[in-house]
C-alpha cells in the first residue's frame, strides 16, 4: 500500500504527539535480542512497506500510542498526534480452541524442561516445536495470518497500525506470555493448567523408570519372587544401621492420604482401611525392637487366608480407618 504523503499534514508524525503517550521502553536492536519481540518485528520489517513501518516507528517513540490493551485474539490501541482526531486500530490474530490448548498443555507438562521454564515465566526458543506437530503455530508466520483495522480507513497497514505493532512488540519483550494471551488463554490461566498438569503426573508416577536403576545396588540382578518369598515379612539388617532412631511419620498414612479414596467405590472390603491397618501392624512389630538393638523379628504370617482377613477387618472396623 502505498503511504501518506506529506510531512507536515495532520497526522503526520513529525507534527508530534501529546504529552503522556506510551514509547518503547527498549532499543530496536534490544527488540531484535529478544527472541520473542524480534519475531513479531522481523514479521513487520517482512510485511509492512518500509516508509509505513519508519512513519511507526516515528510515531511510537514520540508517545503517540496513547493506549494499548492485549485480549483474546486482538490488541487495540488508541492513538493521537497533534492537531488530528484519535486514531483507534486493532492487530487481530487467529485464537485457538480450548481443546488445542489442553493438547498444547498436555504435551508441555510431559516435557520436564519445557515446563521449568515456563513456570519460571521464560518462553523456550524452541517452543514451537510443542505446537507444530499440532498443527499450530504461537507466532504468525507472518502478515497474512494477522488482520488489521484503523479508524484512519486506510488499507491494511498504515503508520497507526505499524506504531501500534512497534509497542505491542516492546510489550511482548517485557511479557512474552502475552502472546498466550492473543492466542486465547491468559498468561495465568496457562501457568495454573500446566502446574495442575504436572501435579497429576506425580501423583500417578508418570516417570520412566530405567531397568540400569532399578538393578543398581544388587550384585547379579535383583532377587526372584522364589528367592525372597521366606524373608518377605522380615526387615533386612541394613535397618539395624540406621544411626537416627526411627520414628513414625509426622502425618499418619502419608502415603494413603496422597493416593486419596479408593476408586473400588462398590467393594464389600474397606479397602483403605485394611492397607492402613496393615501398615501398622507391620510399623509396630519393627519400631521397639529396631530401638531396642535386636534383629527386626517375622511381622505377621499368616497360616490361613479366612483368619488374616478376619482379624484385618475387625480391626480396621475397630480402627475407623474410613472405607474404600
Amino acid at each position: 500500500m502505498a503511504a501518506r504523503r506529506g510531512r507536515s499534514g495532520p497526522g503526520s508524525p513529525s507534527r508530534g504527539a501529546p504529552r503522556g503517550g506510551l514509547r518503547p521502553t527498549h532499543t530496536d536492536a534490544q527488540l531484535l535480542a529478544s527472541w520473542v519481540a524480534g519475531r513479531w518485528v522481523r514479521m513487520l520489517e517482512q510485511d509492512v512497506p518500509g516508509d509505513v513501518l519508519v512513519r511507526g516507528r516515528e510515531m511510537a517513540r514520540a508517545g503517540a500510542v496513547r493506549e494499548l490493551t492485549i485480549s483474546s485474539g486482538r490488541a487495540r490501541a488508541k492513538l493521537q498526534t497533534r492537531g488530528a482526531p484519535p486514531a483507534f486500530c486493532e492487530i487481530c490474530v487467529e485464537t485457538f480452541s480450548r481443546s488445542a490448548w489442553d493438547q498444547i498443555i498436555g504435551s508441555l507438562a510431559n516435557r520436564a524442561a519445557y515446563a521449568a521454564h515456563l513456570l519460571a515465566s521464560e518462553l523456550p526458543p524452541n517452543i514451537e516445536d510443542v505446537f507444530a506437530p499440532l498443527g499450530l503455530r504461537l507466532f504468525p508466520l507472518d502478515a497474512s495470518e494477522v488482520t488489521v483495522e484503523c479508524s484512519c480507513d486506510e488499507d491494511q497497514w498504515c503508520p497507526h497500525v505499524a506504531a501500534s505493532g512497534i509497542l505491542l512488540a516492546d510489550q511482548l519483550a517485557t511479557e512474552p506470555f502475552a502472546m498466550f494471551a492473543l492466542r486465547g488463554i491468559d498468561a495465568e490461566e496457562f501457568r495454573e493448567g500446566l502446574r495442575s498438569r504436572r501435579a497429576l503426573l506425580g501423583s500417578t508416577g508418570a516417570v520412566p523408570v530405567h531397568a540400569t536403576a532399578l538393578s543398581r545396588g544388587w550384585q547379579g540382578g535383583p532377587p526372584t519372587i522364589d528367592g525372597g518369598s521366606g524373608a518377605f515379612w522380615r526387615a533386612g539388617p541394613e535397618l539395624n544401621q540406621v544411626a537416627a532412631p526411627l520414628e513414625p511419620p509426622a502425618v499418619s498414612h502419608p502415603l494413603l492420604r496422597r493416593l486419596g479414596p479408593s476408586p473400588f467405590v462398590a467393594s464389600r472390603f474397606p479397602l483403605v482401611g485394611l492397607l492402613a491397618t496393615c501398615y501398622e501392624l507391620i510399623s509396630d512389630s519393627v519400631l521397639p525392637e529396631h530401638e531396642a538393638g535386636d534383629q527386626p523379628a517375622n511381622g505377621p504370617q499368616p497360616t490361613d487366608g479366612s483368619e488374616s482377613a478376619a482379624s484385618l477387618g475387625s480391626q480396621s472396623k475397630s480402627g475407623d480407618h474410613g472405607s474404600g
